[in-house]
């Protein structure tokens, strides 16, 4: 019988060194197998704000068009109706376009632009584009108590998650990303802001539409 202590014992295959980028992947560390981080970094535009005739025929595009082309609609035929066949008939189709239709744009400036949704366009803001939201940054300037005293600045922020938001329009002069809950509203970038890499970003995040309509 053979004694346990003359017994041959297979050697052990060594294990091989790990592979620091497997590692690193992981492990979830910042640097990805190509080098680049893996963690999406926080990119802000500059500061600009939108012009406030842009700002109502944005809004009325995006609120009140359906209702302005149908009350022009209306008022157009009544004109033609009212010079061939009954004065009367001129007379309701003048009153839809100086009463009905300035009220109408009254009531979405009332209820839409008021709002913080859309408010904040008018008025001097950077944004800061992120994975997870879309981040207003506005720029108050609050008159200090003494005139020759330099007006404070003071930043204020809104944050739209992006399960808020619809796929952006490209636009000829601007892009346009709606707002689509807890209220509509909508975010207007100028071409001027959007460099390279704030483009690339929005379109990363899955923001942007890549159809291309006129303004």
């Amino acid at each position: 019988m053979t004694s346990s202590a003359n017994r041959v014992v297979p050697p052990t295959k060594p294990t091989p060194d790990p592979d620091p980028h497997q590692v690193a992947t992981a492990t979830g560390s910042a640097d990805s197998i190509d080098g680049a981080p893996s963690v999406q970094r926080e990119i802000e535009t500059p500061l600009f704000r939108m012009g406030g005739f842009a700002f109502i025929r944005c809004l009325m595009k995006c609120f009140a068009m359906p209702w302005l082309l149908s009350l022009s609609l209306i008022s157009a035929i009544g004109i033609i109706l009212g010079i061939l066949l009954d004065i009367r008939i001129l007379i309701v189709a003048l009153m839809i376009i100086t009463i009905i239709i300035p009220m109408l744009m009254a009531f979405m400036y009332y209820y839409h632009g008021l709002r913080q949704e859309c408010f904040f366009n008018v008025l001097p803001h950077t944004l800061l584009i992120s994975p997870q939201a879309l981040t207003i940054r506005l720029h108050i300037k609050e008159s200090a108590p003494d005139p020759d005293s330099p007006s404070d600045l003071r930043i204020s922020e809104i944050s739209f998650p992006r399960r808020h938001l619809a796929p952006a329009r490209l636009k000829a002069n601007a892009l346009i990303i709606p707002i689509i809950s807890p209220a509509q509203g909508f975010i207007w970038i100028p071409h001027e802001a959007l460099s390279p890499t704030i483009f690339d970003a929005i379109q990363d995040n899955n923001i942007t539409d890549a159809s291309q309509t006129s303004n």
